[in-house]
């Protein structure tokens, strides 16, 4: 999966491969992306045009509350993989194998 980078209020594909994305539990690449190539002389002007007034604006206080929202909504739409559910249920199940071993010990 190639992704894109968010710049001139549109979604544009860099030139090759820069960076590769590595799921965290397997190792197994799941996407790539690139910077290279971008106008970055056009997205600096870009921001400070449209971005900068805006930001401006609003105080430190609006702005971290903006970051926060942003973070929550993230959050809650976040759909974790059937990997990562398989490892957390491992876990707990051998977590609970444990403490009940512990417990059976003491018991007798």
């Amino acid at each position: 999966m190639e992704v894109k980078n968010y710049v001139l209020g549109d979604w544009i594909e860099g030139e090759g491969t820069e960076i590769t994305f590595q799921h965290a539990i397997n190792g197994e690449t799941i996407g790539s992306c690139s910077s290279k190539g971008l106008d970055y002389k056009n997205i600096l002007r870009y921001g400070r045009e449209k971005g900068s007034t805006a930001l401006r604006k609003m105080t430190f206080q609006q702005r971290g509350e903006m970051l926060k929202s942003l973070a929550l909504y993230l959050h809650k739409i976040k759909k974790p993989s059937e990997t990562i559910r398989k490892f957390q249920n491992m876990f707990i199940n051998c977590r609970k194998n444990e403490i009940f071993q512990n417990i059976s010990e003491h018991v007798r």
